[in-house]
């Protein structure tokens, strides 16, 4: 009789484990599309003056870990061209040095940047009273509102 009670108990345990796992590749196929959106949405309401599109999100719960796919970012007063483009950005957890007391940020990326965003701000700065851009384009011939 307890060998019955302890084949129950097994069998339980076992059903139960599955269903734990067939209901977390379930939440796990229906988490990123959402997880996308609230972190576009977020990005896009820290960022001034830019937009933030997120093409494709994964969230990993077993490593912790986030892959973007397709960020592009642009800048209002000039969208063409994009101030960022990023194939692909991955960060993970590195689960051996956090449980020895080390901190570790490490991200790969496939990012293309374009580093005209300095000539556009020396484009669109104006002086007060003038309406002609900058001359001379350095830091301190910004107006204050486009510092």
């Amino acid at each position: 009789m307890i060998t019955m009670t302890r084949r129950r108990w097994i069998v339980a345990a076992v059903a139960l484990i599955a269903l734990a796992g067939l209901a977390s590749v379930v939440a796990l196929f229906f988490i990123d599309e959402p997880l996308r959106r609230y972190t576009e949405a977020k990005m896009n309401a820290r960022l001034q003056g830019y937009t933030a599109t997120i093409g494709a999100l994964h969230f990993s719960p077993i490593s912790f870990s986030l892959d973007l796919r397709d960020t592009v970012i642009v800048q209002h007063a000039h969208p063409d061209p994009p101030v960022a483009n990023i194939g692909r950005l991955y960060a993970s957890v590195h689960w051996r040095a956090l449980l020895a007391g080390r901190v570790v940020a490490t991200s790969s990326s496939t990012a293309r940047w374009w580093s005209d965003l300095p000539r556009r701000r020396r484009r669109s700065a104006t002086l007060p009273g003038e309406g002609q851009g900058v001359a001379g384009g350095a830091a301190g011939d910004l107006s204050p509102q486009d510092q």
